[in-house]
């Protein structure tokens, strides 16, 4: 297998920690680039298992991430030290780390030094294979290494069992076991102890004790189910709703932070938004429906200004628009009224029927995958997609027609032999033959423009060379 290297990268922010942007570029720069052929289809899908920490949510890292086929799924919440990796390489760290640093510190005392390390003597006590500068005392070991070097990432990836999928980490010490979670060696001493916890209870009972005081009995497992299921409408207003990590993973059992349930519940608070909105500008609309009727009730009275009562008046200048506050007494109202009197309204858009259908349609929260910032995120690449190809040399632009029609074969091959044939009536079938033989001629005219692009350039670079010569 090919070895490869990438230096180490350093992260930095004002907060001093992870955030939203730290934590997508940390995956942008360190992990994405390690899986250069991974797509968003079946055999490229790349899995990454995220701890409850900052930026795990940025919708903007979610897309991305999906885009290219990296799913995230959350951990286990509360239960790192557990299923989590790396907190298995802080243990050896950790002691060498101390060791290396009592290593220092006492030759210093021996030597009646301070025993204060500054910032810039880190290194030494992390990669040691140095001298303190200060007592002169050599550090031999490596506590990096003694923690992450490549034996010891396998053997916390062994002990977890994610990579490979081996799900070790349940046989963990910390781990609460109960009956029924397993056929293996634990279940069957489990079974023991409650025979015998029975037993001892019959035993004291028929003695004239009270034996059930001393019963007990261990728990059996309950399988335990999330609490929506897939693709379905309960799930995503749960999952817009769920604000931690554990909440999220009660919700979809641990599904994938970048399935479809995750981005499609990111739109109901957009859509929530909107639909109040809608509500709003409703109501706003049907009071000015609702003013210019009482105004022109007033005016179908017959009645001049100077006979309006004061409701009248109102009614005359809510119809056109003039505000409370800049009305005043009576006789500032009688004025104002004289001044509108004949003219027409300001006109305004009433709320029609087929606004009304919207937000109903809206209110149902239909929400499809077209609806989501990752067909959004998609929409967008896609017009990149066709500029750039303004932008590229011929030479690129016949790769790009070649790795099209190599699309197109490898879904045909995948349409051909992949799985059972679905039962479809005729009209389907001739439906789906004329697809295919439109893919046929398709791909034959891609191929052909690779080959005349090929020609060209080719043929180009052989009159160049001629008069060149």
């Amino acid at each position: 297998a090919e070895r490869r290297e990438w230096q180490p990268s350093i992260g930095m922010n004002l907060k001093g920690g992870m955030d939203d942007d730290e934590f997508f570029k940390y995956l942008k720069v360190n992990i994405i680039p390690l899986y250069p052929d991974a797509l968003d289809v079946k055999g490229k899908r790349v899995m990454i298992k995220i701890d409850s920490g900052p930026g795990r949510l940025n919708m903007d890292m979610i897309v991305y991430c999906r885009s290219l086929g990296f799913y995230l799924f959350p951990s286990v919440p509360n239960a790192t030290s557990v299923s989590q990796e790396t907190d298995r390489n802080y243990g050896p760290f950790k002691t060498a780390f101390r060791k290396n640093l009592s290593i220092v510190v006492e030759a210093r005392i021996a030597q009646n030094l301070s025993t204060s390390i500054p910032p810039y003597m880190i290194g030494l006590i992390v990669f040691g294979r140095n001298k303190d500068p200060l007592s002169g005392v050599y550090v031999e070991s490596c506590a990096y290494e003694a923690g992450f070097s490549v034996e010891q990432c396998l053997k916390a990836w062994g002990a977890v069992g994610a990579a490979p999928p081996t799900r070790a980490c349940l046989n963990d010490k910390k781990v609460r076991r109960e009956v029924g979670d397993a056929d293996d060696d634990m279940n069957k001493f489990m079974l023991e102890i409650q025979q015998m916890n029975d037993h001892a209870v019959n035993h004291l009972n028929s003695l004239g004790y009270k034996g059930e005081l001393l019963e007990a009995t261990i728990k059996k497992v309950k399988q335990s189910q999330p609490l929506t299921v897939p693709q379905s409408k309960e799930r995503m207003l749960a999952l817009a709703e769920a604000n931690s990590h554990g909440a999220r993973f009660l919700v979809t059992g641990g599904h994938s932070i970048t399935g479809d349930d995750a981005l499609l519940a990111a739109e109901v608070p957009r859509w929530k938004s909107e639909i109040k909105e809608l509500e709003d500008d409703k109501l706003k609309r049907q009071k000015l429906a609702e003013t210019e009727a009482k105004g022109k009730e007033v005016l179908a009275s017959g009645k001049s200004p100077e006979q309006l009562k004061v409701a009248q008046l109102d009614a005359i200048l809510d119809m056109h628009h003039i505000e409370k506050k800049n009305r005043g007494k009576m006789s500032d109202k009688l004025k104002s009224v004289k001044e509108v009197w004949g003219k027409t309204p300001p006109a305004f858009s009433r709320w029609t029927d087929e606004e009304e259908s919207q937000l109903k349609e809206k209110r149902e929260m239909k929400i499809t995958m077209k609806d989501t910032a990752f067909a959004r995120y998609q929409d967008a690449e896609k017009h990149r997609v066709r500029a750039s190809l303004w932008n590229m040399s011929e030479e690129d632009r016949c790769e790009v027609l070649r790795e099209i029609a190599r699309i197109e074969s490898s879904k045909k091959l995948d349409d051909d032999g992949g799985g059972k044939p679905k039962s479809v009536d005729e009209p389907t079938k001739s439906v789906e033959m004329k697809h295919k033989h439109v893919f046929r001629v398709a791909q034959s005219a891609l191929y052909w423009m690779s080959g005349v692009y090929y020609g060209c350039i080719v043929g180009r670079e052989k009159i160049n060379a001629r008069r060149g010569q």
